[in-house]
């Protein structure tokens, strides 16, 4: 009985993830027919892909060169990722001295007015989720006037909301912490030239004393490495969806039980597409239906089965579960599970160290990138709030209490835009 549910499993994984890959794959041959550029290790992560589909083709494949290239995927995107948090701590920067060279129309609110207004929309949702995130978002919008150790004091008291815990999660949002207020980042952000030097020139710049020349040469090249970085982040969700469903082919291929029509159907539609990404040969219109009709109505026909997942304890089975899970990007590593919980004391000590590496940090900032960074750190931990009077008192102090007029208008300008996006607000 167990053996027949597996079967059934792996075989509507195999027809989800073949009608998927040739899907993909088409958006793909799309996506380099109108791409400027390739760089070295794009063109090497295709060429790589390219040999292990022939390679499937031939019944040839080892989930060993799978599990590497998913590495390198996941690795490059962890880079594009730091670089994503860092380009957002200058970008912060940049808008909020953007009123000394932009003439821009004066806030409609006052301090007082927009905390009401933020207050109001908040008691107006239902979801608590809904809720934190909108907070978040304010909170990273207000500007900051803290004291270091008025700031390491609401950090440290923030932290103590992780105890009781898991200490696998905790540990894992203290990475991604670290890496969003740019303590701790990957050691090869190197390779990402273009990306490096623009870092650099931004992390140069003297922003107290910055003119109107250097404020727009800042901008355009923030604004280069934002679409920089949406180009290849798209690459790497790309290749890496495509990666993942190959992966669950040759996981399934001697397992499934699918009909030899419709098998044929597949790799006919994906060997078509690999001839003409290979050739760079353009398929007509009439082709390309052609080969996506055959992937009608397969990922509807067996979606509710893969979706479900499996409780089975096989490797493979386990293996099959995460690469279908929809988290491109999740480790296939078998890892054991981890109860212990983490104490007060754990979570002082955690909370003790990341405040001695932001101080560290903060010697060699500029007062503006500071206070961006302790404004990304400030918006990305618990919130603290008991009540809606210490969100208005919050958010009018914040803003009250930056004496930078043109810094002040901005936060106003993003506060208000931010409560007029949401419905019925303003």
């Amino acid at each position: 009985m167990e053996d027949r549910k597996n079967k059934r499993y792996m075989t509507a994984v195999y027809r989800y993830a073949f009608s998927r890959l040739v899907l993909h794959y088409g958006l793909y041959y799309e996506y380099i027919k109108s791409r400027l550029a390739v760089s070295e290790e794009e063109e090497y992560v295709e060429k790589e892909f390219d040999r292990l589909l022939t390679r499937f083709f031939m019944s040839d494949n080892t989930v060993e060169d799978l599990d590497r290239l998913r590495r390198q995927i996941i690795d490059r995107t962890e880079v594009l990722t730091a670089y994503l948090d860092c380009f957002q701590i200058y970008e912060y920067v940049l808008n909020r001295i953007e009123r000394r060279f932009v003439k821009m129309k004066e806030p409609v609110y006052t301090p007082e007015e927009i905390a009401g207004k933020v207050v109001n929309v908040l008691e107006g949702m239902e979801q608590a989720a809904e809720r934190n995130r909108l907070l978040r978002t304010i909170i990273s919008h207000l500007p900051v006037r803290l004291t270091r150790q008025k700031f390491y004091s609401m950090v440290t008291e923030r932290f103590t909301a992780y105890t009781g815990l898991n200490r696998e999660s905790v540990e894992n949002l203290l990475y991604m912490l670290k890496a969003a207020a740019m303590v701790s980042l990957p050691d090869n952000m190197e390779q990402e030239k273009e990306l490096h030097q623009i870092l650099e020139y931004l992390k140069s710049t003297d922003y107290r004393t910055l003119d109107k020349d250097g404020f727009d040469r800042c901008r355009e090249m923030a604004s280069t490495a934002s679409a920089t970085l949406t180009d290849k982040t798209e690459f790497c969700v790309m290749i890496q969806e495509m990666v993942n469903e190959l992966y669950i082919l040759v996981l399934t291929e001697d397992k499934k039980l699918v009909e030899a029509g419709e098998e044929s159907v597949f790799r006919t539609g994906l060997q078509r597409l690999q001839t003409a990404v290979k050739a760079v040969k353009d398929i007509s219109e009439e082709e390309m239906k052609e080969i996506l009709a055959g992937m009608e109505g397969v990922q509807e026909s067996v979606e509710d089965v893969v979706m479900s997942g499996n409780s089975g304890t096989d490797q493979v089975l386990r293996k099959l579960d995460k690469l279908a899970s929809g988290s491109i990007f999740m480790s296939l590593e078998e890892k054991e599970a981890q109860d212990e919980t983490v104490d007060r004391d754990w979570i002082e000590h955690q909370a003790a160290t990341f405040c001695q590496e932001l101080d560290g940090l903060f010697v060699g900032l500029p007062k503006p990138v500071t206070r961006s960074v302790m404004a990304k750190v400030l918006s990305s931990l618990p919130l603290m709030f008991q009540n809606s009077a210490e969100v208005h008192e919050y958010v009018r102090a914040s803003l009250e209490s930056c004496t930078d007029l043109s810094e002040r208008e901005t936060c106003l300008e993003l506060l208000e835009q931010e409560l007029m996006d949401i419905d019925d607000v303003v």
